[in-house]
């Protein structure tokens, strides 16, 4: 890394370690890795197809609340007792 840096740069791959230290080339490193996986994912990833199913599942459950509510007979009111009035 410190080489192809130190192309980038036109300096050479010493002074390039010298000035970033240990925790820089660490990060450089730990830099490349990420940049490196995200490159592989990119490159193997494959499309997916839409998730209609779940939209409509919840279309579905939705329905059959619905559905419940209008089934279920409406609660009548307590009869009246003849003390009460």
């Amino acid at each position: 890394f410190a080489n192809t840096m130190g192309q980038a740069y036109k300096v050479d791959a010493d002074k390039v370690k010298e000035l970033l230290g240990e925790k820089g080339k660490k990060q450089v490193l730990q830099d490349i890795g990420v940049r490196k996986a995200v490159e592989f994912l990119v490159e193997n990833a494959k499309e997916d197809k839409p998730a209609a199913k779940k939209s409509t599942a919840k279309k579905t459950t939705k329905k059959a609340k619905e559905e419940t509510k209008e089934e279920a007979p409406a609660e009548e009111p307590a009869a009246e007792t003849e003390g009460e009035a």
